[in-house]
């Protein structure tokens, strides 16, 4: 009687199919339960091992999922038993729980001492007091963190001191010439400078140029590609000038005012030992026209883009000197005339070179 109907449910399988594309009647499909006989095992039997739905996840036929729930956040697997698959910053054994180092309702948002600088969705460690061994300064700006050491440190963490007279990331740099800076000076003879280190006469061939201007507990390091091939015109140009570009310009400081650049940057040398007057805007910074007088001033300065990374000045009048870390908060951007040198205990200038 049913045989066209067991036919179809054969050919096409369970409920939706055998509506769907068989063309089988709703009323043919409830005979089904009220018949008996072979027709009817043999469409039982076509339908074992077939997939069903529970609660919107996949599972076998023996319904094991049916009582496990995955919160919305995960799916149900048989295979070993019933368990949750979490999804993506979800955990526990009904995803019910963010994992770590997640937080919030749709454990998104990173939990304290994470950051997710770079929007990536990655929580990664964030900088903290101890990242950098208390030797350097730490970045996280790039969803990674990332160590600036001090002078005479290395190492990733900044916790490997480099050996005397040496610095730079790898402790590649070596020192030429160390200076205590004095309130007051009148150098106009490379005699004049009282240096207490001097290695030029054993410096060899160099590529870069590193300079470290210590005030107090502040500090710059400036460093960049080589200006000169003699080492002797890297100090206080007290008989000799450069007014001129450098380039690959790196900067790690302590200072509140000068923050480090880590990124190879273009800067700028005003260096000589005569008078200057003010750019064209004005003002003492990083546009000084040199020229004037000679041995009257003198002007020590880094500067990178608009920036004054740091300015050592008057140490050619007999006046007392001019002196400071990055760009001056007040008064002339590049600390000409501040006259300030008295207000520092320690003031000490060292210049380095690295092949």
């Amino acid at each position: 009687m049913y045989h066209g109907l067991v036919s179809c449910v054969r050919a096409l399988g369970w409920v939706s199919a055998a509506l769907a594309l068989s063309g089988c009647s709703l009323l043919d499909l409830s005979k089904l339960s009220e018949g008996s006989g072979g027709s009817a095992g043999a469409s039982t039997s076509a339908s074992s091992g077939t997939m069903t739905t529970v609660s919107g996840s996949s599972t076998g036929s023996s319904g094991a999922c049916a009582s496990v729930g995955c919160s919305m956040h995960g799916h149900c697997e048989e295979t070993g038993g019933p368990h949750c698959v979490c999804d993506p910053h979800f955990d526990g054994a009904d995803c019910a729980a963010c994992s770590a180092p997640y937080v919030g309702v749709d454990c998104l948002a990173c939990a304290m001492g994470y950051q997710d600088e770079n929007d990536d969705g990655t929580c990664a460690p964030a900088c903290n007091p101890t990242t950098c061994s208390g030797h350097g300064l730490c970045e996280d700006a790039s969803g990674a963190i990332a160590c600036s050491c001090e002078t005479g440190w290395s190492g990733a963490d900044c916790a490997s001191p480099c050996p005397p007279g040496t610095a730079g990331p790898k402790c590649e740099f070596a020192i030429v010439y160390g200076l205590d800076i004095p309130t007051s000076a009148d150098w106009n003879t490379l005699v004049d400078v009282p240096y207490d280190l001097d290695k030029t006469a054993t410096t060899g061939t160099f590529a870069r140029v590193g300079y470290r201007l210590l005030l107090d507990a502040e500090e710059v390091w400036v460093e960049m590609d080589a200006f000169t091939a003699d080492p002797a015109l890297l100090g206080v140009p007290v008989t000799w000038g450069w007014d001129i570009p450098v380039t690959n310009v790196r900067v790690v400081s302590t200072a509140p005012n000068q923050p480090s650049i880590t990124a190879p940057s273009a800067g700028a040398l005003e260096f000589w030992g005569d008078c200057y007057d003010e750019g064209p805007d004005g003002f003492f910074d990083v546009d000084d026209n040199w020229g004037g007088g000679s041995g009257c001033y003198g002007s020590m300065q880094v500067h990178v883009g608009s920036k004054t990374i740091f300015g050592f000045n008057s140490w050619a009048n007999d006046g007392a000197i001019d002196i400071g870390l990055g760009t001056a908060p007040a008064g002339q951007p590049d600390w000409t005339f501040h006259g300030n040198a008295a207000g520092f205990t320690k003031r000490r200038l060292e210049v380095y070179v690295a092949p």
